[in-house]
């Protein structure tokens, strides 16, 4: 086994070359473990009667284009070919096999298996892979409810053969009755694993009837996604049905390595929200919040006493941040910080406190159709709306005072959040235009409303409770 390179007597590391955001080096041990599940699912799927395929890295971005895939421009990676066509790295599994079966593929049935990844360009600095590991097959020929089962029963199987701990798989898509006869099929396997969501639905939208996916304890997204797409060989000239899925192996590898706490951990956020929410929580009669304002108290972790949750305390931008990978189940956080960062989380419910708005301010008398240059702390709010009026506009992003801005002669105006509108006011600004209310709202991450929906439930029934009584 090798070493790592180590630091010569100047303080300097040999070959220091990083490697771009979103992309890791993987070493041995996580390279055997990753590995070790890849063939335990291949090894399934073979012993199955689906054989292997492998798609090109690069794709002509024209493929994606003519099945009419949903997959959003910006997060493919292009790249410029010798002749000058648009290619990109692969950033799907399913679209390049359909190409395959509708061109070059007679015979049907085809089952057909993959071990390959996907690129696609993730937010900047959310700490996601643009490289993505997927194990799966697809199942071309086999029409409705024989080949939805078949791909299920697989579906199921493959996350047992990769050691996959406390898991479950919901099913969507089709009527509650067509559901409810896919996991009666099943068997022991449909009432221990499967749930029922008829109103499931799935970022690609080639998906034509039944869809699915799985959850586990560790993940904090979905290891696993799949359903039918019947339509999608017809985009390549041959109408076929067809079904399948992939598991996501990055996030199966976390099933392990993250260990779930009993406690649900909520994420609060600090400054103007922090005291109207340690008032929700002494509504909701939890017995230790008042602790969070304790001065020169550096506790970072609340554990509540005689209840099941802990308060972690964060800013903002990072209560999204720990409940979209998983580490929070529960946050509250402003709609600002909602609207400018955005996310892969559940908004639950709206609390009600608060409350402020976002609004256009300049000088007093200023046209707010003349205005051209904007400073704001919310640089995509602010993108957002000039964009719905038409509007271009030069965007400075500003972290302090913004309000110097058109005082400085730095910005004809800014996008800000208004409360009293008295800051505006001292310093000859007024509001020339609202965008939108603001309030505190809860959120939740999408694994763990599936994987603790019966206590996370409880918890939002008793918020609305306690706001109604209010």
């Amino acid at each position: 086994m090798g070493n790592l390179k180590s630091p010569d007597n100047n303080n300097k590391y040999e070959f220091l070359i990083s490697t771009p955001e979103g992309t890791r080096d993987r070493l041995w041990d996580e390279c055997a473990v990753r590995r070790e599940k890849e063939s335990a699912m291949t090894k399934l799927f073979a012993e199955r009667g689906y054989r292997e395929v492998s798609t090109p890295v690069l794709e002509y971005y024209d493929l994606f284009t003519q099945a009419q895939n949903p997959i959003a421009q910006e997060t493919m990676v292009k790249i410029v070919g010798r002749d000058g066509r648009l290619l990109v790295l692969r950033p799907d599994c399913t679209t390049p096999i359909a190409r395959i079966v509708a061109t070059r593929l007679d015979d049907i049935p085809q089952r057909l298996y993959y071990a390959q990844s996907v690129f696609r360009l993730a937010a900047h600095s959310r700490g996601e892979n643009c490289e993505t590991g997927q194990c799966g097959v697809e199942l071309f020929g086999v029409s409705g409810f024989d080949g939805d089962v078949e791909i299920v029963s697989l579906a199921i199987d493959a996350l047992i053969a990769a050691g996959t701990e406390h898991f479950y798989l919901e099913l969507g898509g089709l009527a509650i009755a067509e559901l409810e006869a896919v996991r009666s099929a099943l068997g022991d396997a449909g009432d221990k694993y499967v749930r029922l969501e008829p109103g499931l639905t799935q970022d690609i939208e080639y998906y034509t009837g039944l869809v699915f996916r799985a959850y586990a304890e560790g993940a904090g997204k979905a290891i696993l996604a799949g359903g039918r797409y019947d339509k999608l060989t017809g985009d390549f000239g041959r109408d076929v049905p067809a079904v399948g899925f992939a598991v996501y192996v990055d996030e199966i590898l976390k099933n392990k390595s993250k260990k779930s706490s009993e406690r649900l951990k909520i994420a609060v956020t600090k400054g103007r929200l922090l005291e109207d929410t340690i008032a929700l929580f002494k509504r909701l009669g939890l017995n230790e919040p008042e602790s969070l304002l304790v001065k020169n108290d550096r506790r970072l972790v609340h554990d509540v006493p005689d209840s099941n949750i802990s308060l972690v305390l964060a800013k903002a931008a990072d209560v999204i941040t720990y409940v979209e990978h998983g580490v929070c189940e529960l946050g509250i956080v402003g709609r600002d910080t909602i609207l400018e960062q955005g996310g892969d989380f559940s908004e639950l419910y709206d609390l009600g406190f608060g409350k402020c708005r976002f609004a256009l301010a300049g000088r007093i008398g200023s046209d707010p159709g003349e205005v051209a240059t904007i400073a704001s702390k919310y640089p995509n709010v602010a993108r957002t709306y000039f964009i719905s009026k038409g509007r271009d506009v030069d965007i400075i992003k500003i972290d302090g005072s913004v309000e110097l801005a058109p005082l400085l002669g730095l910005a004809d105006a800014i996008v800000d959040i208004v409360s009293t509108g008295g800051t505006l006011k001292a310093n000859g600004l007024t509001v020339l235009d609202d965008i939108c209310d603001i309030s505190a709202r809860l959120i939740a991450n999408p694994a763990a409303m599936r994987l603790r929906k019966s206590e996370i439930e409880r918890f939002v029934n008793r918020v609305v409770s306690a706001e109604t009584d209010a």
